[in-house]
């Protein structure tokens, strides 16, 4: 009977989180139900990382564990974020052409934050919410100063707006970062452009690695514009498998 009772309390926590992010009951039942099924085989394989030995600079005694381990409350709420994902993408991509409202694109996006840096050590929890939440309002700095770098800037703010993860401004001092860098035509409708994503204080915030002039691209300049509005977060996905 207690087991029950937990069990119970637990799918109703599952169903609560999941309410608050969708908004409707049927979607919210499927993924506490889903996130439910999986929670003790992710219990169990957090609990293994308590039997190994951490690894570090030995001579200088720097052995410590840096990952993040969660209670099961919290564990499932993560599970409820992950299970959650698919059907944001499926309301995203709605083929009766309804978008989710900016206040819905917001939720998910401080959720996938929260669920993307949860899983790595504690110094990436606090990094990557600080850094990344604090940036609502992103503007588009011209790149070349004639038609093709406008057309290319056109393309790239068209792109970032139909992600929806950040809202626009034209205004550079009202944004909370910019995004910049250099573009080249090389030959008709074909150009070459290095893109970074810099925050107010001046910081690098994207891309999360390599260099700090920029992620470097190169083709048609649809092509460019759409995969820099995906690489945003897409690079933000990858983290978390590393």
């Amino acid at each position: 009977m207690e087991r029950n009772s937990l069990i119970e309390e637990s799918l109703a926590r599952a169903f609560q989180l999941a309410y608050f992010i969708h908004g409707d009951r049927e979607t919210a039942l499927n993924i506490a139900a889903e996130a439910l099924a999986k929670l003790e085989v992710a219990a169990a394989a957090q609990d293994k990382r308590l039997y190994y030995t951490p690894t570090g600079r030995a001579e200088r005694g720097e052995r410590f564990r840096t990952k993040v381990s969660i209670g099961e409350t919290h564990l499932l709420q993560r599970l409820v974020y992950v299970e959650s994902e698919p059907y944001e993408r499926r309301a995203e991509q709605a083929s009766n052409g309804e978008s989710p409202e900016e206040e819905d694109m917001l939720i998910y996006f401080i959720k996938h934050l929260v669920r993307i840096t949860v899983r790595r050590n504690s110094f990436y929890v606090t990094l990557g919410l600080s850094r990344m939440l604090a940036i609502k309002k992103v503007h588009v700095d011209p790149f070349v100063d004639d038609s093709v770098g406008k057309q290319f800037r056109d393309q790239l703010t068209a792109a970032l707006r139909a992600n929806r993860r950040f809202s626009l401004t034209t205004n550079r001092d009202e944004a909370d970062a910019v995004l910049k860098g250099r573009m080249t035509a090389t030959r008709p409708e074909q150009a070459s452009a290095t893109i970074r994503l810099v925050n107010a204080r001046g910081e690098v915030v994207w891309p999360i690695k390599g260099p700090v002039s920029g992620k470097h691209y190169q083709g048609s300049i649809a092509t460019i514009a759409g995969q820099i509005a995906r690489d945003l977060l897409a690079d933000i996905d990858k983290a978390e498998h590393k």
